[in-house]
């Protein structure tokens, strides 16, 4: 099961039994409710990630559904909001066995519930692994213009991690090219942080 706490108040989430971790949440003003994503062991080698959108003042839950059900095991979710175009993107480190793991997403709008499909923002490549997204929102649009920005680490087989990140539209897109945050190679840097909204 997973609950949350809102103003002394614990609520029911998702009375699943199975393994649920990792939760993440991101407030949308026009519906006024909030966004919950969370890892669902489905296996040893398979996390799936689940979401619902739980109301910001009565807390129930609703338009539940999963932002990911595949053989591709999807770790460590993050969501964001843009306030401007009702979107929700989630991101998480994506990995087929066998593979290196990849920077995943999928939008969902607050305003239709409806999910898009899902795509690999930031692949791999032979030298080095993409994990561990963070993901922040645009408050409000500027010159009409609204985006996510998506920062994760590369991993080398060196062991070395560094920081990127990208701009992304609300259709997913990149905007610009690859932004390099850290890439000192005697410097391990750990999972970025975001914030929510900008």
């Amino acid at each position: 099961a997973l609950a949350a706490v809102r103003d002394r108040m614990v609520f029911l989430v998702d009375d699943y039994s199975a393994d649920l971790r990792r939760p993440d949440l991101a407030y949308e003003r026009g519906r006024d409710a909030y966004l919950f994503v969370y890892e669902e062991v489905f296996s040893a080698s398979d996390s799936e990630v689940y979401s619902v959108f739980v109301d910001a003042t009565t807390f129930l839950p609703s338009n539940a559904q999963y932002i990911d059900v595949s053989s591709t095991s999807w770790t460590r979710p993050k969501v964001a909001t843009v306030q401007a175009d009702r979107m929700h993107m989630v991101v998480a480190t994506g990995q087929d066995l066998g593979s290196s793991p990849n920077i995943v997403a999928r939008l969902r709008s607050a305003a239709t519930s409806v999910s898009g499909n899902q795509f690999i923002l930031k692949g791999a490549s032979s030298t080095y692994s993409c994990v561990v997204p963070g993901v922040g929102g645009d408050n409000y649009a500027i010159s009409g213009q609204s985006h996510f920005c998506v920062a994760y680490n590369r991993l080398y087989p060196s062991l070395d991690r560094d920081v990127y990140a990208l701009i992304v539209d609300t259709s997913g897109n990149w905007v610009g090219s690859e932004i390099v945050l850290e890439a000192v190679s005697f410097i391990d840097s750990g999972p970025p942080a975001i914030s929510r909204s900008t």
